[in-house]
């Protein structure tokens, strides 16, 4: 029978564990319409360092003991209802609360940014509401298709992008990543990127359910 190490042994110091707890995996928010027109509780708060920036996510459980998780990034892009009108909102196909923007006028426009609405800014602390209602999901679209347009951390290559522009604080819009795909090794092309690849290419495993597009969520403050 094996020995077990002593409490001393597996007793792991404090700067190790704050370099490997410093970019710990955060899990994100999968959206589905189940998870949808339901009211859930805060019950955690984790805030965190990634480099030097700083930020947090939101624990949120529901009546049924349903737990998502929901980043400063998800709040921040978030919608905040002003009005229960949603007359002539056309959900997708499947769904009864996700919604194509051309498709949600009535929604977007009775509602503003869930940080303008709700209150947060710079320079203040911000208590967050009890319980948040999550109602609705609106798909950002392709303006001349418009079909749903994926998630960017889906195409190939755009996280590391990313990681280059935040090298000199900035963030790559897909216009911007497309630019990069366009550009030559004489052009300053990044050698990560594949010559061969000139348009945004998805992973072979995305398979454009809802959850892989990008999408702003419409929430409720209840308290």
């Amino acid at each position: 029978m094996a020995t077990i190490a002593n409490i001393e042994v597996r007793t792991i110091g404090i700067e190790t564990m704050n370099q490997v707890l410093k970019y710990a995996p955060i899990d994100g928010f999968k959206l589905s319409d189940d998870k949808l027109n339901k009211e859930y509780t805060v019950i955690d708060v984790n805030e965190f360092e990634t480099g030097a920036t700083k930020s947090f996510t939101v624990t949120l459980e529901d009546k049924s003991g349903n737990i998502i998780t929901l980043s400063a990034g998800n709040l921040k892009r978030a919608r905040l209802l002003t009005t229960n009108d949603a007359a002539g909102a056309k959900p997708m196909i499947g769904t009864e609360n996700i919604f194509k923007r051309s498709d949600a006028d009535s929604i977007w426009n009775g509602s503003v940014y869930f940080h303008k609405g709700i209150g947060m800014k710079k320079d203040e602390e911000f208590v967050l509401p009890e319980k948040i209602t999550l109602r609705y999901a609106i798909l950002s679209e392709d303006l001349e298709t418009g079909e749903p347009l994926l998630n960017p951390f889906l195409y190939k290559g755009y996280r590391k992008v990313v990681k280059e522009y935040i090298k000199v604080d900035d963030f790559p819009s897909m216009d911007d990543f497309r630019s990069e795909l366009k550009k030559t090794e004489a052009d300053g092309r990044f050698k990560f990127l594949p010559k061969e690849m000139l348009e945004p290419t998805p992973f072979a495993w995305v398979n454009r359910d809802v959850s892989d597009y990008k999408h702003t969520l419409v929430l409720q403050a209840n308290s």
